[in-house]
């Protein structure tokens, strides 16, 4: 793949939309989760080990948790349970967004990047805040952070999905070099 980031960005745009019919959704999250993946190792092939298994584990769990709602019978479940819950069976993928930004970020760093590594880290931490909020508003009782908590995690998805495009054709994230590049 010559530009996986853009599998990246497919694949979260799959995993956000969310449209039902017959109680299914049409755009299986499961499919988005495996275009992530699949672009996962050429991309993070610079980034240390630890790191690596990290994305992958949480990429795993996400892929297997949206699988699992992917069945109407499961996913009415999830949304009649304790919200608890739901942020549980969310935290693989905030968690994994939030580390892909972060080892992204240190890679464009490396590359001397300096505004995408700030871009990067700030839409990390904006997925951290959206992983952590659902303790503060669900488990502390903070009603009043419920919609700025909303905009976080929806502002972050947004950013990582942008970023995404716009860093698609850089080498240190993953992109092959041209033919024509390579010549020059």
């Amino acid at each position: 793949m010559r530009q996986p980031l853009l599998a990246v960005a497919i694949g979260l745009v799959i995993v956000a939309l969310y449209s039902r019919a017959g109680g299914f959704d049409l755009l299986p999250d499961p499919i988005g989760w495996a275009l992530v993946l699949g672009a996962l190792r050429t991309i993070t092939h610079r980034v240390e080990l630890s790191a690596r298994s990290v994305l992958w584990v949480l990429g795993i769990g996400a892929l297997l948790a949206s699988a699992v709602l992917w069945w109407p019978s499961v996913h009415d479940w999830f949304a009649d349970a304790d919200p608890a819950l739901g942020w549980a069976i969310d935290l693989p993928s905030l968690t994994f967004c939030a580390v892909l930004c972060h080892a992204l970020s240190v890679q464009a760093r490396a590359a001397g990047e300096t505004f995408a590594t700030g871009w990067l880290a700030w839409t990390a931490i904006g997925f951290v805040l959206s992983a952590l909020a659902p303790a503060v508003v669900i488990g502390g009782g903070v009603e009043s952070l419920r919609d700025p908590a909303g905009i976080v995690t929806g502002l972050s998805q947004v950013s990582l999905f942008v970023l995404c495009l716009a860093y698609a054709a850089r080498a240190w994230a993953g992109a092959a070099e041209s033919p024509r590049d390579a010549g020059e």
